[in-house]
């Protein structure tokens, strides 16, 4: 039987699912558990209203699940990692992941830099590596061409490039990526997914 992976994510990665209603998506990732720190519920609560009802669901139906920071040795990382400037969402995650030795799916680059050089035993995620491991896993598929010729309209019923390019809570770099003609990434899926 295989093990499963918990991953704790930061609001930054959550958003990015909630406001185009594909959290199924984000738990659809093979082999993975999604948690959210109550941190992260809070800042869904406090700064992103308009997808409070999709967390909301998305807690009740199990499609994510949510933990508390309790564990002392949490609650210390933590104080340590808002001293540094980081938000109060990502130094949960990053507490609980550290001390629970779990993945993390966080997007802020400040962030993940910390996490890197205090951490490196953490697997980070990311929403763009989130996404290349669904195509990878069948979840979406990306044809090989199609009528627009752009990766973007390839998954405009996965909704990211319509209401998400529109919003500006997604970093341009995950919008502008679905957004690639297709001839400047020729290759591109075939040698990532060979690489994995």
């Amino acid at each position: 039987m295989a093990v499963e992976i918990t991953v704790i994510t930061d609001t930054s990665v959550l958003i990015n699912f909630l406001v185009i209603d594909q959290v199924a998506l984000l738990v659809a990732l093979a082999g993975r558990r999604i948690v959210v720190t109550e941190h992260v519920r809070n800042e869904v609560t406090q700064h992103y209203p308009a997808q409070l009802a999709r967390l909301e669901q998305a807690l009740q139906a199990g499609l994510l699940d949510e933990i508390s920071v309790t564990d002392l040795a949490e609650v210390a990382l933590f104080a340590q990692l808002t001293a540094t400037g980081l938000g109060v969402g990502e130094c949960s995650a990053i507490a609980v992941a550290a001390n629970r030795g779990h993945e993390l799916a966080i997007d802020d680059r400040t962030a993940r830099n910390r996490v890197a050089q205090l951490y490196p035993a953490i697997n980070i995620l990311t929403t763009e590596l989130i996404v290349l491991e669904l195509i990878r896993q069948g979840v979406l598929v990306v044809p090989a061409a199609d009528a627009s010729n752009s990766i973007g309209s390839s998954i405009t019923a996965f909704g990211f490039r319509s209401e998400v390019s529109r919003s500006g809570l997604v970093p341009d770099y995950v919008t502008s990526f679905f957004r690639w003609p297709l001839s400047h990434t020729s290759g591109f899926w075939e040698a990532w997914l060979a690489s994995k």
